[in-house]
């Protein structure tokens, strides 16, 4: 319900809280509880696309999460189904609520309104901001990825792996070479056969 929607029930702005108010209000209630009844299908139809829209805003930021491929089990697979199956059917709920909206607009000669807007505006809505979001982030990306280069051509770049061959010593002891000893414990020299 919009705010003008509101504004047109006066008695809802009323301070003098008397019986007949508390009457209006019930009367009010019974005729939103009517309207609603007669339209519930476009109604549940709406709440359909805000929840579907929700999921896939939501499996939308998971696939621009880098942090999704360190998981197990398979998720990544189902959810990437589910992000397939919901861009199919969001225009599908789209193109039938359009087709329901425009009836029931020709039916009653006004605007069916979604929060004071028009719904397929809402619709249109929420797609250009969600493609302006997608925009902003790339914009983001790119900015990011062009001072990273500018520092690396300006301070030279820091090697991403250890070099092999960074470390001359080596750790391991039995690597390793040990001295030859000239004498044994005795003092003797032991001759050489052969």
């Amino acid at each position: 319900y919009s705010q003008e929607q509101r504004q047109a029930f006066a008695p809802f702005c009323a301070e003098d809280y008397t019986e007949s108010l508390l009457q209006l209000h019930d009367a009010e209630i019974v005729r939103l509880k009517n309207y609603y009844e007669v339209h519930k299908e476009l109604f549940e139809g709406v709440q359909k696309w805000e929840e579907t829209w929700r999921l896939f805003l939501e499996f939308e930021r998971k696939a621009s999460d880098p942090n999704r491929f360190t998981n197990r089990g398979g998720n990544l697979l189902k959810e990437e189904k589910q992000r397939a199956k919901l861009q199919k059917m969001l225009p599908k709920l789209e193109e039938e609520l359009k087709a329901r909206i425009e009836l029931w607009e020709q039916e009653h000669s006004k605007a069916f309104m979604v929060n004071g807007q028009k719904f397929m505006e809402y619709v249109a809505e929420q797609w250009e901001m969600h493609r302006l979001e997608k925009e902003r982030a790339k914009q983001e990306r790119q900015l990011k990825n062009k001072k990273q280069t500018e520092t690396e051509m300006l301070y030279g770049s820091a090697p991403r792996t250890p070099s092999k061959r960074r470390g001359l010593v080596s750790n391991t002891p039995g690597k390793a070479r040990k001295p030859v000893a000239a004498s044994t414990c005795s003092g003797k020299k032991t001759p050489r056969t052969g």
